[in-house]
Order: structure tokens, then C-alpha cells, then sequence
């Protein structure tokens, strides 16, 4: 089984009726148009780095433990003025250096998709070339005043 995670950009209004509809949260995602920023597997591999790192906005973003239950899907939702926030902590350039520091393959067991010491190196890579897509999105759904949706599942 593979769980992944991917940003959709939405509206305020779109969270809010969303919330009361999970069909309109499904139809906003089959629109393959909408920018989003696609996480892969390292979804759980990032959340352990923004958590050691004390980044407890992007580290909650990811939290599926926190995740609603909306129709088929596992979500957590980002307001516009959270996405502002994380627009801010992704624009700095020493963010992906920063987050490094926290790699620790030791105390990663467990966390999925559980490749951290077999990896090393290459794994952190991985994580970390995720990073430009996320300043990329945070920036451009923050300049649009829009938020997000995250889906983990």
C-alpha cells in the first residue's frame, strides 16, 4: 500500500463548503487543473523533520493523526492566513539546510515509508527535494490569498 499527500490550492469559501460537502471536495480534486504540490511518500519523513525542527505549522499540516474524515478522503485544511505563514517559513533559503540538522535515521523507525536507515543519505535527499515545490506552492496560493487542502491517503 502506498500513502501519499498532495496540496490542492483552495478558496476560504471552497474550505468552508467543502467542510459541509465531501462531494464538492471531490470534484475540486478530480480538477487536475487546480495548482497543487504533490508530496509523494515523504509526506511522514518531512512531518518528522518539521516536528524536531519546531515547525509546528508545517508539522501540523501533516499531522494524519489530526486529519479529518471527509467522504473517502483524509484531510487536513490550511486558511489562507496559515498558508500566508507558511509561505513565509518556505521562502527562506536556508529552510532545506535547516531541516537536515533533524535528520536522524536512528529515531525515524516507524515512520513511513520506514526507508531512513536502509537510505540514509539518499533518503534526506529525497525529503529535501521536496522543498522548492512546497516554497513554490506556499508562495503562490499565499499571493492569491487562498489556502489549501491537504489529502493523505
Amino acid at each position: 500500500m502506498s500513502v501519499t499527500a498532495c496540496l490542492t490550492e483552495l478558496s476560504a469559501d471552497e474550505i468552508q463548503a467543502c467542510r459541509a460537502d465531501p462531494a464538492l471536495l471531490a470534484a475540486i480534486l478530480a480538477d487536475r487543473s487546480r495548482p497543487s504540490c504533490g508530496l509523494d511518500k515523504a509526506w511522514a519523513g518531512l512531518r518528522f523533520l518539521f516536528v524536531a525542527g519546531d515547525y509546528p505549522l508545517e508539522a501540523a499540516m501533516l499531522d494524519v493523526e489530526q486529519a479529518e474524515k471527509l467522504g473517502a478522503y483524509q484531510v487536513r485544511f490550511v486558511s489562507p492566513s496559515a498558508m500566508h505563514k507558511l509561505a513565509d517559513d518556505f521562502d527562506w533559503e536556508g529552510r532545506a539546510d535547516d531541516l537536515a540538522r533533524y535528520y536522524a535515521p536512528e529515531r525515524m523507525a516507524g515512520v513511513y515509508p520506514d526507508i531512513w536507515a536502509r537510505d540514509g543519505d539518499a533518503a534526506l535527499r529525497y525529503l529535501l527535494s521536496f522543498i522548492p515545490a512546497l516554497r513554490e506552492f506556499t508562495g503562490a496560493a499565499a499571493d492569491r490569498k487562498a489556502g489549501a487542502v491537504v489529502v493523505i491517503g
